[in-house]
């Protein structure tokens, strides 16, 4: 539920063909499967109760071309030959749609909230955690794709340091999903306060 959340509008015409119930259940098992993009072994969830109402999937730039072969794996284990031919234009029109995010990023590969837990913060937590693994890993700056109509959100990066720096429309992917495009936000990185701590006292 929460990776469709994390599709918005995308989600049911592109994974679902439509169904908002298969665009769940898809979705669903491909997460399942760890290695991939989609995987729950890249994710830090937020609870409640023990029921998961928020969810950050972020990694390491050069990570994300290492688990393409295993994504693409788990979307045929998941699909199958038809529903992979199916498949292949809806995700053409999406990577027509999306900005090349820079491969040494680190990269939040997906964030999302719940409906009824949304504005307490939720969200702003996922993120920074995703920074602080970030800095962990060395890295210099963070990227995130968002939907352009997706204006909420990009409040929020915006309030975190995002600044848009690309983005694309596809005409294709209007059709498909009523989407025009993706934005590309990056933001910069600090190192741990630990390390920053070490080199102050050199």
């Amino acid at each position: 539920m929460l990776l469709r959340e994390a599709g918005g509008p995308v989600a049911d015409p592109v994974f679902g063909f439509g169904d908002p119930e298969a665009a769940i259940q898809n979705m669903t098992r491909m997460a399942r499967r760890g290695g991939g993009l989609f995987s729950w072994d890249i994710t830090t969830v937020a609870e409640i109760d023990g029921r998961v109402i928020g969810a950050c999937s972020n990694l390491p730039g050069p990570e994300v071309r290492r688990r393409l072969r295993s994504t693409i794996w788990s979307v045929f284990r998941v699909y199958g030959i038809i529903g992979m031919f199916r498949l292949s234009h809806r995700l053409s029109a999406l990577r027509r749609g999306s900005p090349e995010v820079p491969e040494g990023d680190y990269q939040v590969v997906n964030v999302a909230v719940m409906p009824g837990f949304r504005n307490q913060g939720i969200g702003r937590a996922l993120l920074e955690q995703a920074h602080y693994a970030a800095a962990i890993h060395g890295a210099e700056r963070c990227s995130l794709t968002v939907l352009i109509e997706n204006t909420g959100a990009q409040r929020l990066y915006d309030s975190l340091g995002y600044r848009a720096v690309d983005e694309c429309v596809d005409d294709g992917l209007r059709r498909l999903t009523g989407v025009s495009g993706l934005r590309l936000m990056t933001r910069d990185i600090s190192p741990p306060v630990s390390c920053r701590t070490q080199e102050d006292s050199r």
